[in-house]
């Protein structure tokens, strides 16, 4: 699986970032209700879907096709929103991925399984904190900082060790 994702990171650039989720029928105005448990990340044609483990609090990553529907109850229409201009600095740019960042990985065939995952596109740090009871947070380097801490102070009591870090440069 890393070598994959190596090869889509290598040769694209990120496009954008997706929350699905989906909005009632019933409602007006409609509003979006996201599914913070996953995000896309398009790059090229592929996706890269970061998925919230309830039970370890890890992300998973795969590579798909196509985003999950969220909901499938009558009355609830499935759909996406991008965020990329609530998480790039630049929209402007082709926001290549210079280093990957995995904390604690585990390739389980199918995906990769870590602690936290790290990003740095053109210089910005971009990190995915998978600690929140049901979400994905996204931050910079201040979230990295709480994730950090966070992790020190009521994980590592319990598992012993620091994960260790996976770095991928481009």
């Amino acid at each position: 699986m890393i070598a994959l994702l190596k090869e889509i990171i290598q040769e694209n650039y990120i496009e954008d970032f997706y929350l699905s989720g989906f909005f009632a029928d019933d409602e007006e105005p409609k509003r979006f209700y996201p599914n913070l448990s996953y995000v896309y990340i398009k790059i090229g044609s592929q996706y890269i879907e970061l998925e919230h483990d309830k039970h370890d609090y890890k992300i998973h990553v795969r590579v798909v096709k196509r985003f999950k529907p969220d909901y499938e109850d009558e009355g609830y229409q499935n759909c996406i929103s991008s965020i990329t201009s609530q998480i790039l600095v630049s929209t402007e740019n082709q926001n290549r991925i210079n280093k990957v960042v995995f904390y604690g990985v585990e390739d389980t065939g199918d995906s990769l399984v870590c602690d936290a995952l790290e990003l740095v596109v053109e210089g910005q740090t971009i990190f995915f904190d998978p600690e929140f009871l049901h979400d994905i947070t996204i931050g910079g380097e201040s979230q990295k900082q709480c994730w950090k801490e966070n992790f020190e102070e009521f994980i590592l009591p319990h598992v012993g060790s620091f994960p260790e870090k996976t770095c991928i440069e481009f």
